[in-house]
């Protein structure tokens, strides 16, 4: 217990040392810590947990036929106050999934905030273990719905809370069994949909209504994560994951009615998370103490913005109904 909460001081530590108050480190919390993402490559499969629940079985023989697991999960970071309900069912080696994330808060620099559900995702998967080597391999296909207020206002600014565009993502995930030890792999590819708006306005000018068509291509997103799980006496199961990710270029295109067009491009993201954790498991419940520590962030064509991310601290509970 002493460790837990040693634990947790110095996760609450690095949020405040390391957070910085200003814009670019909104965008690129923005760009880099999509929900449906960060939760499929960092919950493991449900199957997983009767593999790796006691060393002195098989896991052939320990795993049932089905899971229902229910979770709720808080995180904090600079400018998100969240909280994450996943829940799970698995048959045999089929698993579905449901995430719907609920922000307490969101926070736009220097001091407008909005609340409000997000983008829920709808996941599928198919996994099979291999007794002789130990190993369990898992394919993953996730929808996500845009169920978020693209525009939610808090008076005197828009924070988006969702995309407004249905996103298809697929992740392929390995696991190696060694005793003691638990060594993961997972690569994911998502795909962003794109986003047209109309709009018009009034030009003086010409004196006369001008229409607006504005197609916005949503960078597509890339990670790949590596992680060693470790289950020590006590029912506590430390765990570090490095994740690297890019978020690939988007751009935007303006049509008006009077013939005139515009374009703009971003460029990617490059960035780099560390993630300890640690779990306590009891009975049918699990606690994960966890935390986002962003290690490297690259924004290319802009050295003032490059770096710049926040720490994030994560509480979660898992209960497994059946």
């Amino acid at each position: 217990m002493k460790k837990i909460l040693l634990i947790s001081i110095t996760l609450v530590y690095m949020t405040v040392l390391y957070g910085q108050k200003d814009v670019n480190t909104f965008f690129n919390d923005e760009l880099t810590s999509d929900a449906s993402v960060t939760e499929l490559i960092g919950t493991e499969p449900l199957a997983v947990s009767n593999y790796t629940g006691g060393q002195d079985k098989n896991p052939s023989d320990s795993t049932p036929e089905t899971d229902l697991t229910a979770s709720v999960e808080g995180s904090y970071s600079e400018y998100s106050k969240k909280i994450n309900i996943p829940l799970g069912y698995r048959y045999r080696d089929y698993s579905f999934s449901v995430l719907i994330p609920y922000f307490m808060s969101k926070d736009y620099p220097p001091d407008f905030s909005v609340s409000g559900i997000g983008d829920i995702s709808f996941g599928i998967s198919y996994g099979k273990y291999l007794e002789q080597y130990s190993t369990y391999f898992d394919g993953n296909f996730t929808v996500k719905a845009p169920t978020g207020d693209p525009e939610a206002d808090d008076g005197a600014a828009i924070i988006s809370l969702g995309t407004d565009t249905w996103d298809f993502s697929g992740m392929v995930s390995a696991y190696y069994f060694r005793e003691a030890f638990t060594y993961k792999a997972s690569v994911l590819y998502k795909f962003n949909g794109e986003l047209e708006k109309k709009s018009s306005y009034f030009d003086e000018y010409l004196q006369q209504e001008i229409d607006v068509t504005r197609t916005t291509d949503t960078g597509d997103y890339f990670t790949c994560m590596l992680e060693t799980d470790f289950r020590s006496a006590y029912r506590l199961t430390y765990v570090l994951n490095m994740n690297y990710g890019i978020r690939f270029d988007s751009s935007t295109e303006e049509e008006y009615s009077d013939g005139n067009s515009y374009s703009y491009e971003d460029g990617e993201t490059i960035f780099m998370d560390v993630n300890p954790s640690v779990k306590y498991s009891i009975s049918l419940f699990e606690f994960v103490l966890g935390a986002k520590i962003p290690v490297y962030t690259d924004v290319p064509g802009n050295d003032s913005n490059s770096g710049k991310r926040s720490v994030a601290v994560s509480f979660r509970t898992n209960y497994k109904i059946f």
